[in-house]
């Protein structure tokens, strides 16, 4: 089995030092790089070796998401992870769009860290339920076709939405 290769960006350490801890006991992934800005050579170097780039939000605060958009739009196969501070409906569903494909708070760490990882590095999005239901509901609501995908029996071929 491949091992998940992460790098790991925080301007604070608590996330970090929680995340670092439970990805060292983790034997199917490595920690690729540890980073305290975005905007430096080392950012670029430890990208192009990962699979994840697990990101604190008070990283984004100090810096902006310009060097993330930069850094996700350069390596498109690298899937990114937020972590919040707290629940924020409104961040998570902007992080979203601008191609982070995981959404976490600081609390979420212990529980779910790993399953999240797994999930998007599978291609899934990780968000919390509650932000996808109203994305759901509009889609339903929007006469584009896109209610066909409420009724699997009338879809020819599957398709799965990154």
């Amino acid at each position: 089995m491949r091992k998940i290769k992460i790098t790991l960006a925080s301007d604070d350490g608590v996330a970090t030092a929680a995340c670092s801890e439970l990805l060292d006991r983790h034997a199917a992934i490595e920690v690729v790089a540890s980073l305290d800005d975005l905007t430096g050579h080392g950012a670029w170097l430890a990208m192009a070796q990962s699979d994840v780039l697990l990101i604190d939000e008070s990283l984004l605060s100090r810096g902006g998401f310009e060097p993330l958009n930069m850094l996700l739009s350069t390596y498109p196969e690298v899937h990114c992870l937020l972590i919040l501070e707290s629940t924020c409906e409104n961040k998570a569903l902007w992080a979203l769009m601008q191609g982070v494909r995981g959404v976490l708070t600081i609390r979420e760490i212990r529980p779910l860290l790993i399953r999240a990882i797994t999930e998007i590095v599978a291609g899934e999005i990780w968000a919390p339920r509650t932000l996808m239901q109203p994305i759901r509901r509009d889609l339903r609501e929007v006469d584009d076709g896109s209610y066909a995908y409420c009724h699997p029996e009338r879809i020819k071929e599957w398709v799965k939405w990154h």
